[in-house]
Formats: structure tokens, sequence, C-alpha cells
């Protein structure tokens, strides 16, 4: 089945975005615990403090030498932490309010506000397990990402297949397909 183009560049635009982020990060993470076996300071680093300290090893030379452009870099991925959450947030005071009437009626702000309270109680309670919360947490998302990937190769193309000769008429011929 042929389908419209605006719907392949959709899914090779998602799969190039998703692909191409996870990559980079994976690479990132190999290269960094790499430097925990070779390296005796990247070692009592992670040691410490996990992968927060595994991070802030990466830039203590650049921190102090090369005018606290590692520290500068830091505060950047700090920033961006804060900055991710905010969409999560608001997207969280929608979805809330579309939970019923009454949950329309109670400002958003206030939505946006308890989701930022619950969000702090959380990350509160788990930043002594940061690492296996994480990776809990990422196994599903892999999970339901697969999920999702799969149904849309095998059972959406087989829909979509099932829908264009149903439009076309020729739905005797393609039975055999499903």
């Amino acid at each position: 089945m042929d389908f419209p183009r605006y719907y392949r560049f959709v899914f090779k635009s998602l799969i190039l975005g998703v692909v191409v982020g996870q990559v980079f990060v994976m690479w990132l993470g190999a290269a960094l615990m790499t430097a925990t076996f070779n390296n005796q300071a990247f070692a009592d680093a992670y040691a410490i403090a996990g992968i927060g300290g595994l991070t802030d090893e990466s830039f203590t030379g650049y921190g102090s030498a090369a005018y606290g452009f590692g520290k500068f870099i830091q505060l950047g991925l700090v920033f961006s932490t804060v900055a991710l959450t905010i969409p999560s947030l608001y997207s969280a005071a929608l979805s809330m309010q579309n939970v019923g009437m009454w949950a329309v009626k109670v400002p958003r702000f206030i939505w946006v506000t308890l989701g930022a309270i619950v969000f702090t109680v959380a990350a509160i309670a788990g930043r002594e397990h940061f690492a296996t919360v994480l990776e809990n947490f990422l196994n599903c998302l892999a999970y339901w990402y697969y999920l999702v990937l799969g149904h849309h190769l095998t059972l959406g193309c087989l829909l979509g297949e099932l829908l264009c000769c149903l439009s076309t008429g020729s739905i005797a011929a393609d039975v055999a397909t499903i």
C-alpha cells in the first residue's frame, strides 16, 4: 500500500529524531563509563556520587582551566532540565482539566502548581536512588516505545491496507493480505 507522502515524512522524522537522540546519549554514556575503568578519578567520582559525580568529573579540568567553561556547561544542563519540566507540567495541567467538568473549573495555574509540588516531592524522595528510578522509568518508556512502533509497523500497515481496499472496492482480492 502506498501511504500519503506526509505520513511517510512524519514517520521517518519521528524515528530519525528519536534514534539520533538516543544513539548520541548512549555513546556519551558508554564513553563516560569506559572512562571509569581507565581513570581512577572517574571511578572514585562514580563510586561517591553516581552518574552526577561522573558528569561533574568530566568537566573538572575545564571548570577551572578554561575560564569556568565546564561550570557554564553544567549550568546549561541544569537550565535545560528545568526548561524541559515546564511543558510537562503544563501538559499535566491540561490532562487534569480533561478529567471532568469539575476539573475545568479549577484554574490551570493551580494544576501546574500541584504538579510541580508532586514532581518536587517525588524528586526529593527518589534522590538517593536516582539511577534505579531512572533505569526503571527508561525501561517503561522503551517498552511503550517499541510497543507503539511495532503496532505502527504491523497492525497500522495492515489496517491501512484494509481501509485502502475498502475505499477502492477491491476487498475480495486483498482479504488474503490480512
